[in-house]
């Protein structure tokens, strides 16, 4: 299964790291990481950023990487 999620936010640039014990965001690729086969956080057209990610569903091989969020 291959999940994509766009945010057209200008201001913040998808960001992997640790995140200070009382932050209040900053988790959010850390459990992407932790849990997918493979992801990526990208800038996509006119949506700022777009983070996919992928991962194996009944034993399957997990979709290809996709192109493109729509």
């Amino acid at each position: 299964m291959t999940v994509c999620v766009c945010d057209c936010e200008p201001g913040r640039r998808p960001q992997s790291g640790p995140a200070g014990l009382l932050a209040t965001r900053g988790r959010g690729l850390l459990l992407v990481a932790a849990f997918a086969d493979d992801w990526a956080a990208v800038a996509q057209g006119d949506c700022v950023k777009a983070v996919w990610f992928s991962f194996a569903v009944d034993d399957g091989p997990p979709d290809p990487q996709p192109s493109g969020c729509s």
